[in-house]
């Protein structure tokens, strides 16, 4: 889950190198409508899509939201299922409860899991997810495994790594990122942005301590989230998901607050959250967008942000099918806090841009 707080505390963003790759942007959607869903489509929030190998698609999002008739998907990672994207039905959650060795980072027993990102890869799926509560930097990122990506069959592996007040960056919003034989976690939710560390693809967990720094912002309270590396040649694209996810009269995302039944919510929602880009062309970066500016200072350009009735479009990642490439995301509608499930199709532009369809 990408928090949507305000935190008082953040660090000057620090410059990089320039880089020698955008030239003008290519004109970009970025007021493109989703495609048309049916089905269990709402209490979707930082959804995370993945192909089976017998040819379905496997959806999984973060914990303590409801749907548009005031049902919760659950806190142990909801998951829903569908056989061509379109139609979709809610499977239930990944554990039957949130693992207890997450208890220390939600604060309560039986917690909201956040953000999980599932790869299909050497005939398993890994999944990252994250244990957090609004606002904290006592966070922790930690992996599961599944033959099948069913509710009930994923096995816990543990923890990953963690953040607490003593770190200037958070432990939140992994997204798993595969080249060739290495392994990288993008993580990072405000504080000092987004990070990049290493793993080991025998087991999935940290392989060292190297902490790489990709993308930061200082403006709005330093809300950058929501992480995700597409490699599109020549380039590496990280998407992010800038500014608050569900900006309430307290600018909080907490379980009692979303997801009311729209004709008796007292909350009146007005989420910000809109995805931008950056490139390079390395994975370690520097990033920046197409007017030059780095990532570390701020860049961005916008892919997707709210229009019509669609508002607060973030929580993003994308997955590449035999139709192409698909932007997954999540949106509120006027009115509501029930989140929403988008996908798109991503397009490239002449300047190598993505362009959302």
């Amino acid at each position: 889950m990408r928090p949507a707080v305000a935190f008082l505390a953040l660090l000057t963003a620090v410059s990089s190198m320039p880089l020698n790759v955008p030239g003008p942007a290519s004109l970009v959607r970025r007021d493109a409508n989703p495609d048309s869903l049916t089905g269990d489509t709402t209490g979707v929030h930082d959804p995370t899509l993945v192909k089976t190998p017998e040819g379905s698609y496997l959806l999984f999002g973060s914990g303590g939201w409801y749907t548009a008739k005031g049902v919760s998907v659950g806190t142990a990672i909801p998951t829903w299922s569908s056989p061509d994207q379109k139609a979709w039905t809610y499977l239930g959650t990944a554990f039957a409860t949130s693992p207890s060795e997450t208890d220390h980072y939600t604060g309560v027993t039986n917690g909201d899991l956040w953000a999980p990102d599932v790869t299909y890869v050497n005939g398993k799926y890994w999944m990252y997810y994250a244990a957090s509560s609004s606002g904290s930097r006592i966070s922790g990122i930690f992996l599961a495994t599944s033959t099948t990506g069913l509710p009930g069959s994923w096995t816990d592996d543990g923890l990953v790594t963690s953040t607490d007040d003593g770190h200037d960056w958070n432990a939140l919003d992994p997204h798993l990122i595969i080249e060739g034989n290495a392994w990288y976690l993008s993580v990072g939710s405000y504080w000092t942005g987004i990070k990049l560390l290493s793993l080991n693809p025998s087991d999935g967990k940290l392989d060292g301590s190297v902490v790489v720094d990709l993308a930061e912002r200082t403006e709005a309270n330093g809300a950058i989230e929501g992480s995700f590396i597409h490699f599109q040649a020549p380039y590496y694209y990280l998407f992010t998901s800038w500014d608050n996810c569900c900006n309430g009269p307290d600018a909080t995302c907490t379980s009692e607050k979303v997801g009311a039944v729209p004709s008796t919510s007292t909350y009146a929602f007005n989420p910000t959250d809109n995805i931008r880009v950056v490139r390079s062309d390395s994975i370690t970066g520097p990033y920046q967008d197409e007017n030059g500016t780095a990532a570390l200072s701020g860049g961005g350009r916008l892919v997707l942000g709210s229009h019509d009735d669609i508002k607060g479009p973030g929580g993003q990642s994308l997955l590449s099918t035999s139709d192409g490439l698909k932007i997954v995301y999540h949106y509120l509608t006027d009115g509501t806090s029930v989140a929403n499930l988008g996908i798109d199709d991503i397009t490239w532009g002449t300047e190598d841009w993505p362009n959302v369809a």
